[in-house]
């Protein structure tokens, strides 16, 4: 880099100038970079409650994913089915952690109707903050309907 002195072995003496010499030349932040940076940031918060959840909520459990009772239900029987990698959203899943994802509402219906006998399903997974998430950790809902529950 021109302007920049260096030693014997071409290294700048003053890294630090070097540094915002290259990040200064990189192209501004697109909303899309910003919002891998802040889930980034999201992804190794400590208190995740989905990264250890305790044994007594779970009906599911193999190699990707695990299933959960709600802590904050919306109806009796509300589950909810959860990679074991702690990812952000359905995008940034594996193919693999996806169909697993998709394979366990089966299983969660089973352990629901055990105890429930619901009328109806909702499925869904909120992506994002605009889109309604609140745990940064990917899930997808599982919530029994009863006839009367929603007006």
């Amino acid at each position: 880099m021109s302007g920049l002195s260096t030693s014997k072995d071409g290294v700048a003496s003053r890294p630090a100038v070097a540094l915002r010499g290259v990040c200064g030349s990189r192209a501004p932040r697109t909303a899309q970079d910003q919002l891998v940076a802040n889930t980034r940031a999201r992804m190794t918060d400590p208190a995740c409650p989905f990264c250890s959840p305790p044994d007594d909520r779970l009906f599911h459990r193999s190699p990707l994913v695990l299933g959960l009772w709600d802590q904050f239900p919306v109806s009796p029987g509300h589950a909810l089915i959860i990679p074991r990698r702690h990812v952000a959203s359905w995008f940034e899943a594996s193919d693999e952690e996806r169909i697993e994802l998709m394979a366990v509402v089966a299983n969660a219906r089973t352990a629901i109707e055990r105890v429930h006998q619901p009328d109806g399903y909702n499925l869904g997974v909120n992506i994002g903050h605009a889109g309604g998430q609140t745990i940064f950790h990917l899930h997808v809902h599982v919530i029994p309907r009863y006839h009367g529950d929603v007006t």
